[in-house]
């Protein structure tokens, strides 16, 4: 099959948001973007997606249940009213959805949003309406397993000082060395978290900007949407 060369699933989350969703041994991570994990499985039908929003309320969790799904030729219309309840400890909001895939073969999914303390964790499950019950089972373990934990910055000293960047040395970010980014001129205070070598900055309006840690010829580099910053371009 097309995913046996993902790798095995652990367990998937956000240390900085403060999130783990236990993964079942027979189920593998396909995919990884930034927010959003894509989980398939050797044995079962139907793909899941686990995608976290930062900030997301659960007013929003609950008018976007209402709304339909549609993203890159598939089109799911929203069946019936949404479902409040109660997950773990957490606010949520279920929804079912009909519709069609990109290829035209009849598409169903199954959504549970779940109202977390600092943003909205997502769990939707995809497959062929004959095999949506098997994925409604699927999906509501992987909502029953989302475990709440307090949010980890991780090693925020690390990037302490100003960053430039390579192209334009008068756009800077400064590091605190403690998780709180200097607003720049005109701008809005913000905060960071670093997960591994995933550096994330939040802005008060929710906006993020993504950066990866970089190895380079002058020293460590972030790489922020195909924009690299230093230490040394400030010089």
């Amino acid at each position: 099959m097309w995913w046996m060369a993902a790798a095995v699933a652990a367990p998937i989350g956000s240390p900085i948001d403060g999130w783990t969703v236990e993964v079942p041994a027979t189920w593998r991570l396909l995919s990884h973007e930034e927010g959003s994990w894509a989980l398939v499985s050797d044995t079962e039908p139907g793909l899941v997606l686990v995608t976290y929003t930062h900030g997301a309320s659960w007013e929003d969790l609950r008018r976007e249940a209402g709304a339909p799904l549609a993203d890159q030729g598939t089109a799911l219309a929203v069946m019936g009213a949404p479902t409040e309840r109660t997950v773990g400890v957490a606010k949520a909001v279920t929804a079912e959805y009909q519709g069609t895939a990109a290829d035209g073969s009849a598409l169903a999914a199954r959504a549970i949003g779940l109202a977390g303390p600092t943003g909205g964790l997502l769990v939707v499950g995809f497959a062929s309406p004959l095999h949506l019950p098997a994925v409604v089972k699927r999906v509501e373990a992987l909502a029953v397993s989302v475990k709440w934990g307090r949010p980890d910055p991780g090693n925020v000293a690390a990037l302490k000082g100003t960053w430039c960047n390579v192209d334009a040395p008068a756009a800077r970010m400064v590091f605190d060395g403690a998780g709180a980014l200097a607003a720049p001129v005109g701008g809005s205070a913000a905060t960071y978290g670093i997960d591994g070598d995933l550096v994330v900055v939040r802005f008060p309006d929710h906006a993020e900007r993504r950066c990866r840690q970089r190895p380079a010829a002058t020293g460590l580099e972030l790489e922020c949407s195909g924009v690299r910053w230093t230490t040394a371009a400030c010089h």
